[in-house]
């Protein structure tokens, strides 16, 4: 079990350093100060959150960051994406 959530934390860290590369190497997101509007959203779902995440970009507002995931004490993940305008 230990070796387990090693394994998945080790994925977690990767998915983190992948997303802030990707973040620091991306034209469109904005420079720091210049946002004037943020909003979190989460979702029960990937599929959910890409759907709430393509309809804000659809309105100019960019993701900020990558996603974060998060289990609930039940096991059910939550998905959470920050966006600027």
């Amino acid at each position: 079990m230990k070796k387990k959530l090693a394994t998945i934390k080790n994925i977690a860290i990767g998915i983190c350093i992948a997303s802030l590369f990707f973040v620091l190497i991306s034209a469109k997101s904005p420079l720091p100060g210049t946002a004037k509007k943020y909003e979190a959203l989460t979702a029960e779902s990937k599929s959910e959150l890409n759907s709430d995440v393509n309809s804000y970009m659809k309105k100019g507002w960019q993701p900020l960051g990558g996603v974060s995931m998060a289990y609930n004490k039940n096991g059910s993940a939550r998905f959470s994406q920050a966006m600027v305008k």
